[in-house]
């Protein structure tokens, strides 16, 4: 099974666990609501106040805020680990799909040093979420992967983004080179 879809169906069972529960239910209409009305602040602090879960929804707004400028300044950053948390807590293919593109089209306005740092920010969720056990298994396997490559690492590259570690990614960049680590982000793996 691959490093995504291990970790992908670890995020759904945590997903069941806290997006059927009232309050949030409740918190995340009342954001929406907020949201609907312009009240771009009051939005966001419900939203902030649910993005320790996994509700796919609640990331997507975030992003969504975080890109655009609403209820504080914009932070590319924050949306791209957004859009990535949205795209690993959903459980529709589709929604999956255009979270990767929206997550591409604000990774055309990071630098590397965004990009990266915005993939040190998920991996700091993921590991609050799933714990550093999960995640450190995880990341043997990914080394294990990349010591293995030898020429063409996108497909490992593709598996790394919006899950594996900071030190990976630097791995990768050194076998892949700018323009090749860049792609792969922007393919939304």
């Amino acid at each position: 099974m691959s490093l995504l879809l291990r970790l992908h169906s670890a995020a759904i069972v945590l997903g069941f666990c806290t997006a059927f529960t009232t309050s949030a239910l409740a918190d995340f209409e009342a954001a929406e609501s907020a949201a609907q009305k312009q009240d771009y602040v009051t939005a966001r602090k419900e939203l902030e106040a649910l993005s320790g879960g996994t509700d796919a929804r609640v990331f997507r707004l975030l992003a969504e805020f975080n890109r655009d400028g609403r209820g504080a300044p914009p932070d590319l950053v924050e949306s791209y680990k957004d859009f990535s948390l949205e795209s690993m807590f959903t459980s529709d293919p589709d929604e999956r799909g255009t979270a990767f593109g929206l997550r591409r089209q604000v990774a055309r306005k990071l630098t590397k040093d965004g990009i990266l740092e915005g993939e040190n920010r998920v991996e700091g969720s993921v590991i609050s979420r799933l714990g550093k056990v999960a995640v450190d298994h995880q990341v043997e396997l990914i080394a294990s992967d990349l010591a293995a490559c030898k020429t063409d690492c996108e497909p490992i590259a593709l598996t790394v983004f919006g899950l594996g570690p900071a030190a990976a990614k630097v791995e990768l960049w050194r076998k892949m080179g700018d323009d090749g680590l860049r792609r792969a982000a922007y393919r939304g793996g």
